[in-house]
């Protein structure tokens, strides 16, 4: 079964073409990188499949059932997210994050967080401000959010920006250990980010975006890796890769 396929997506905003992507299909469970630079499209196309912002044309399939607004409910409940922009969170306490994300999905919430907040190696008072952590803290918390309803694709807007390599090593961890059942799509425009965790990997730019490669293909047969790809693929802005 296709679990996530982009069929003839298109989006503009403010009279600029932001996808434009042509069939795009994922089946297997893995880590799934887009890298391009800013401004490529990524995380529009993020909150498109996320069901925060509506393609003007084409179609998004979850498990394929096509996303719209009479499926919408009952499919992104099958979707976990993070992205980049969290600051209206900060006000907000990691109890109170986490209690109106369970009471959104129609969920029990525990007697207790740690064992969720334990997946993410995180140990915090459910008092604290967002505010109030770290960015590494904070990025390991909302993942644990995105993952607690259980989600079958999780989806990761630049992730690991301006993170220590401890804590980008404890995210990669659990994003791998998920991605043996379940699908993980991750953007960056640093491919130093991705190129030791992904499954797959595709270039975005300009609101194309080329098919998913495994690294270990890439690698074979460019010298420079992923790097290769990445400066093949964004020398011509104007067109699909």
């Amino acid at each position: 079964m296709e679990q996530l396929r982009l069929q003839n997506l298109k989006k503009s905003i403010n009279g600029d073409l932001i996808i434009n992507i042509e069939d795009i299909v994922i089946n297997e469970p893995g880590i799934y990188g887009i890298i391009g630079p800013n401004g490529a499209g990524k995380t529009t196309l993020l909150k498109c499949i996320c069901g925060l912002l509506r393609p003007d044309e084409g179609e998004i399939y979850i498990e394929e059932t096509p996303l719209s607004p009479d499926t919408r409910s009952r499919i992104l409940k099958n979707i976990g997210s993070v992205f980049a922009q969290s600051e209206f969170l900060l006000n907000r306490s990691a109890s109170e994050v986490l209690e109106e994300h369970y009471y959104y999905y129609a969920l029990t919430p525990p007697q207790s967080w740690d064992n969720l907040l334990s997946k993410v190696h995180l140990q915090i008072s459910y008092k604290m401000k967002l505010g109030a952590m770290s960015l590494g803290m904070r990025q390991k918390f909302l993942l644990a959010v995105a993952l607690s309803h259980h989600p079958k694709i999780l989806i990761l807007d630049e992730p690991f920006n301006g993170l220590d390599v401890d804590t980008v090593e404890s995210i990669t961890k659990t994003l791998i250990n998920f991605a043996r059942t379940n699908i993980v799509i991750v953007t960056s425009h640093v491919f130093e980010d991705l190129g030791n965790m992904v499954s797959s990997i595709a270039v975005m730019n300009k609101g194309y975006i080329g098919g998913f490669q495994k690294p270990y293909q890439i690698n074979g047969k460019f010298s420079d890796g992923i790097r290769k790809i990445y400066n093949d693929q964004i020398k011509n802005l104007d067109e699909p890769f």
